[in-house]
């Protein structure tokens, strides 16, 4: 807790951040799903390498302006720049193999 500089108590969950974190949910594979679709070729690695793509050229780099600019800690990007990471794998893992 101390890495995001927030209390237990401050971190309670309200329902329209179970919300947003749904639609987010939905929004992230569909656009991913419509860049594979724009490549042309699906397939289980064009999966994998646009999530490597899309994790570096856009997490990464948008998160390290966080840690420059934002002053936010180190260990708590890297957990989640790691977490979106995973997230971005599984998509393009799935969409990569869902052939239709």
């Amino acid at each position: 807790m101390e890495s995001i500089g927030k209390t237990e108590d401050q971190l309670e969950m309200k329902a329209s951040s179970f919300i947003g974190t749904a639609i987010i949910s939905f929004i992230i594979p569909l656009f991913f799903a419509i860049l594979l679709e724009l490549i042309g070729t699906i397939n289980l690695v064009n999966g994998i390498l646009v999530a490597l793509i899309v994790w570096v050229g856009f997490d990464v780099s948008i998160g390290l302006y966080d840690v420059l600019y934002l002053e936010k800690n180190i260990k708590t990007y890297l957990i989640d720049s790691l977490y979106h990471l995973a997230g971005f794998l599984i998509a393009g893992i799935i969409l990569g193999l869902w052939v239709l």
